[in-house]
């Protein structure tokens, strides 16, 4: 027989995933006030595009999916986008995996892009552990051609 949560632990676990999707969105909105980061060191603009490259299309939003384990406090953040101008990062949330909606169980962290004028164009992810000044677990780069 399963024990029912009632009053202040219910609402706790409740509000759980709404902080978690209201501190994501929070996080996007304060890194795109500052402007996109500068993607150094990845030379991804110039020249053609690779043949690995993810077809990204103007008005046509694209979504990157990322797996998180919420219990954890693992993280993904977009540490770079651009050039600036071709690629803007437009959300960032996270969504249950289906079948595992308890507070800490695995989810999906789904950030969305959109292409604003042709040519190469790359996003960069990187996994953070809890804690300020923690250096990144994982780096991620993909790499779009934005056509029309």
């Amino acid at each position: 027989m399963k024990k029912r949560l009632t009053g202040k632990r219910s609402l706790l676990l409740a509000l759980v995933p709404l902080a978690a999707v209201i501190g994501a969105s929070l996080g996007v909105a304060a890194a795109l006030s500052q402007g996109e980061p500068e993607l150094a060191g990845l030379s991804c603009c110039d020249g053609p595009a690779p043949r690995n490259a993810t077809p990204l299309y103007i008005g046509r939003p694209y979504e990157l999916r990322y797996d998180v384990n919420g219990g954890t406090g693992y993280r993904w953040r977009v540490t770079a986008a651009g050039p600036s101008g071709r690629i803007a990062v437009v959300s960032s949330r996270y969504a249950p995996v289906p079948g595992k909606s308890q507070p800490g169980a695995p989810a999906v962290q789904l950030i969305t892009v959109a292409g604003l004028e042709p040519g190469r164009a790359a996003v960069r992810v990187q996994l953070f552990p809890p804690g300020r000044g923690a250096k990144p677990a994982q780096t991620l780069v993909t790499q779009f051609a934005v056509v029309r």
